[in-house]
């Protein structure tokens, strides 16, 4: 039995999928950053897409009120992401030791190295068992380095979860659409993915974009 459940709005990302009796979280955003507030309290697993903020950014507060959850991304976004979330961490009251989710408002460094070392990092097309018949297993996105499409298998259930990710290949990323990619897409019985790229009507090419980015003033020097 599969039930999806959104926890916060676009642009953030943090989705619960329930499969059978396994509660995952789909990445970690929310707009304050702190917990969403129809989180359950217990979660099996976090499974993280991007290293981006709009994907983790709720991360420390969420690992710290489920000390016993486990989290999966690949190398590159737990790399990444502890960079990223470390700078916007300023020096503050710990909150390692407090019972309440309502008490998570400030931050370290230290609880942020805590929850990023509890990570347990996978390679692409390396299936993953997470218990109760559940195997995961992570494949490129196109969207970010290290960016991920998961995919869940549960007897007849596959599914694929497909957040930020992209078809074309460009300078630091290959794209998603290679032959592996294909024919998961191809077997799934149940695809999740986001449209926030359906409202432009057109992408300019790679080329338009780079000239457009050496065009700026930032790197034209003027």
């Amino acid at each position: 039995m599969l039930q999806v459940t959104s926890l916060s709005c676009l642009p953030h990302n943090c989705l619960l999928v329930t499969l059978d009796s396994l509660s995952i979280l789909l990445n970690a955003s929310t707009p304050d950053s702190l917990p969403p507030a129809n989180l359950p309290s217990h979660l099996d697993f976090i499974l993280l897409s991007h290293s981006t903020p709009a994907y983790i950014n709720a991360l420390p507060r969420i690992a710290l009120t489920h000390p016993h959850t486990q989290i999966y991304s690949t190398v590159p976004i737990s790399t990444l992401g502890r960079l990223s979330t470390l700078e916007s961490t300023p020096p503050g009251a710990t909150v390692t030791d407090v019972k309440s989710a309502d008490e998570y408002e400030y931050l370290t460094p230290k609880d942020v190295e805590k929850v990023f070392d509890r990570i347990k990092t996978v390679r692409y097309s390396q299936p993953v068992i997470l218990g109760h018949g559940v195997t995961v297993t992570a494949y490129p996105s196109g969207h970010t380095i290290g960016g991920t499409i998961w995919n869940l298998r549960k007897d007849q259930e596959n599914v694929v979860v497909m957040l930020g990710w992209n078809h074309a290949k460009e300078r630091i990323v290959r794209g998603m659409l290679d032959v592996k990619t294909l024919r998961l897409m191809e077997r799934a019985s149940c695809v999740i993915t986001d449209v926030r790229g359906s409202s432009i009507p057109q992408v300019p090419t790679r080329k338009v974009r780079e000239q457009f980015l050496i065009g700026t003033p930032f790197f034209s020097g003027e």
